[in-house]
């Protein structure tokens, strides 16, 4: 009896153990799958306001363009683009996990600048000039995307900060930290609507950022690779010393350039520190990096965190690539490379072929990589010579400027064309401007606004 006795209670614990062992691996698994779901959610809605500062950033830049333009054409081009951007700006503010109540006057304006823009467009077309109100309007619409732009950028540093995250946000559920935090963020729109006429600053993205993911990427004509292959490339790229795990942060890769899209944990990290990268099926190319370690204390200085973006691009095949735009962001800047090419031993920037690096100034880690228009883009062309002389194509700028450098450019159009180009930079005041006049027949193609800031030259 008394073993019969032992003999269940050992079935009982072997079955107990059993159980425990179970829910807590269940537990485990669970916790994991919350993780990654909330790293997927916090990915969604990062790309959502980087999308909705790119636009603010891009129209702002276009409503002061327009003062600057001597061509009608141009100025149609312009209106066109304003009213693009500030569509898709709305639908951006729109997709956020925010109350409709406290974006509603962003989503009014940025609706007014649309409709605006498109009234000014019909009147181009008509032939027929901008009376000084409207012009007037032109300009409190700048402040207003001025402003808007400030404020969205103090919410992204909140956000790449970890001070807050989207997934709080989202799944707050009546936990009193996500709801302070819903409500952080909410303020800040509410801040937004009831201030949108303060503070007028100037923008960064680097020049020709839209335009160039029209065409069909040339990256597409190479042989495709197998995952294997993509994860030997992402060793390539990090380091596999420093490698403790590759997996997939999303299986879905077949964009506009098609994708494996990894998450890399990092030996002696903490394990939401990782790093995601995408790498193209066709050639293995990375497309996209992120890493958001925290940062340590600036060692390297402008020019040196420069060179070491440059030895990163040489040392894997990106050859005759240039510094052009860039921005200092607390530790780390991030500079935009364009490719160079040759007609006739002078040297012609090829604006098309771009790469953006993040570089770490406390060590010089490449920490951020956006290559897309790059693959997009890049190939070795057959480059005219200019039509027209330096001179000619002088006399088509604005009288307004004053011309401080002049270099041949090949620009990208919206149309997918690429155009042949003088690079006119000159000054208006205190303002820097860049304008593009068509080396085969004088045209006005394009407009840039240079910003001189304590961190480095931008242009949009």
């Amino acid at each position: 009896m008394y073993r019969d006795i032992a003999r269940k209670r050992i079935i009982y614990s072997v079955v107990v153990t059993v159980l425990v062992v179970g829910v807590t691996t269940m537990a485990c698994l669970l916790y994991l799958d919350r993780i990654q779901l909330g790293n997927s959610l916090q990915g969604k809605y990062q790309k959502q306001l980087f999308s909705l500062i790119d636009n603010v950033q891009v129209l702002e830049a276009d409503l002061s363009k327009v003062g600057v333009t001597a061509s009608p054409r141009q100025s149609t081009l312009l209106f066109g683009d304003i009213w693009r951007q500030a569509g898709a700006a709305a639908d951006n503010v729109n997709s956020l996990p925010i109350n409709h109540s406290s974006i509603s006057q962003t989503s009014r304006f940025l609706a007014q600048v649309s409709d605006f823009s498109f009234s000014l467009l019909k009147l181009q077309n008509d032939g027929d000039k901008l009376t000084d109100a409207e012009w007037k309007n032109l300009e409190e619409l700048k402040k207003n995307a001025a402003y808007l732009r400030q404020q969205l950028y103090g919410l992204q540093k909140e956000m790449n900060d970890g001070n807050i995250r989207w997934v709080e946000i989202k799944n707050e559920g009546g936990k009193l930290l996500g709801q302070a935090k819903a409500s952080l963020v909410e303020e800040k729109f509410v801040s937004i609507d009831k201030q949108m006429q303060n503070h007028p600053t100037l923008i960064y993205d680097g020049p020709f950022s839209e335009n160039i993911l029209e065409i069909k990427p040339k990256v597409l004509s190479e042989p495709q690779i197998t995952i294997e292959q993509a994860k030997q490339k992402v060793y390539e790229i990090i380091g596999k010393e420093k490698v403790e795990d590759i997996g997939v942060y999303s299986p879905k890769g077949n964009g506009k350039i098609p994708i494996y899209a990894f998450s890399v944990s990092i030996k002696g990290r903490d394990k939401k520190d990782q790093i995601n990268i995408d790498i193209s099926k066709n050639g293995g190319h990375v497309v996209y990096m992120i890493d958001n370690r925290a940062l340590g204390n600036t060692k390297f200085d402008t020019k040196k965190a420069i060179d070491k973006g440059l030895d990163f691009l040489n040392n894997r095949g990106y050859k005759d690539m240039i510094p052009s735009f860039c921005q200092k962001n607390g530790n780390s800047i991030v500079v935009n490379y364009i490719y160079t090419q040759k007609v006739e031993k002078t040297e012609t920037v090829i604006y098309p072929d771009q790469i953006k690096l993040k570089i770490a100034l406390d060590n010089g880690d490449i920490i951020g990589i956006e290559a897309e228009k790059y693959l997009v883009a890049h190939s070795i062309r057959k480059l005219p010579k200019p039509s027209i002389s330096v001179d000619k194509a002088r006399q088509n700028a604005s009288s307004k400027l004053k011309i401080t450098n002049t270099r041949l450019a090949l620009i990208p159009m919206n149309s997918t064309r690429e155009v042949f180009c003088y690079e006119f930079v000159g000054k208006r005041d205190k303002d820097t401007f860049i304008i593009y006049i068509n080396a085969e027949n004088g045209r006005e193609e394009n407009i840039l606004q240079i910003i001189d800031t304590s961190d480095g030259q931008l242009a949009m």
